[in-house]
């Protein structure tokens, strides 16, 4: 997945490439932040939420403030984490498999599941450490759309440009990017050919998509984020990272 051999040229053109793919959007729908305000928490559009029957969660770790948060109003979450024995909390709407997932897996359980057949309104929140681009790509197109709301983490789309480039086109093409904001974990992740960012663009990005069809209108985001009252630092004890390479473009 890791672009190790292209040129300076080459990656500034992807670069180039990646801050059009990741221009955020306004599409006269409400922000709102569901789970813990750090790491763990996503902005949703709040007129969706009462939509939401079906909620997949996918990586869960020692956080379920966004699902305790949505339980409140859907139907049942299904939860899939292979890294964990247990959940940290539950709740009567949790239906927790101790696994991880991927495309293939998705497809079937998308399929399997009776009541998915008339959903197209399902939220999907992810956390997959890189896994998300398998995942996402390999979705079949009416499982994919099915789901009205995406709010995930993006690992290292500098490093894998190219599969995040063919990620982006393809959400993009569905769905429009509502809210973006800088992990900034991204501050304390280290290794070979890893930076923290490239000409202003980061390596670790939390991203909301809301589906074409439930946008009332779509016009490019003009203000710089973070957004007060919104974002916050996912570690608190590090400061957040401005983003705003759509002013230049």
């Amino acid at each position: 997945m890791t672009d190790s051999t292209i040129s300076l040229a080459e990656q500034h053109d992807k670069i180039a490439l990646l801050k059009e793919l990741l221009t955020p959007r306004v599409v006269g729908l409400t922000k709102c932040k569901i789970g813990a305000l750090a790491d763990g928490g996503y902005i949703l559009a709040q007129e969706l939420i009462p939509e939401h029957r079906v909620v997949y969660s996918l990586g869960i770790g020692d956080d379920v403030s966004f699902d305790l948060e949505i339980a409140k109003t859907c139907d049942r979450i299904l939860q899939f984490d292979g890294t964990i024995p247990d959940l940290p909390h539950n709740n009567p709407k949790f239906v927790f498999t101790n696994a991880n997932i991927d495309s293939a897996a998705m497809n079937d359980n998308m399929r399997s599941i009776p009541e998915h057949e008339h959903q197209n309104n399902i939220l999907l929140k992810m956390d997959i450490e890189g896994a998300e681009y398998e995942l996402l790509a390999g979705l079949e197109m009416d499982n994919l759309l099915k789901i009205s709301q995406i709010c995930m983490e993006l690992h290292f789309p500098i490093m894998a440009s190219s599969s995040c480039i063919d990620l982006l086109m393809l959400l993009t093409s569905e769905f429009e990017l509502f809210h973006l904001h800088v992990n900034n974990a991204a501050l304390t992740i280290s290794g070979p050919g890893y930076k923290v960012m490239v000409d202003d663009l980061p390596n670790l990005l939390e991203l909301t998509f809301i589906r074409k069809d439930k946008c009332l209108f779509s016009k490019r985001e003009t203000r710089a984020f973070p957004l007060e009252g919104f974002d916050y630092p996912n570690l608190p004890n590090l400061p957040d990272i401005p983003a705003n390479w759509w002013l230049q473009l």
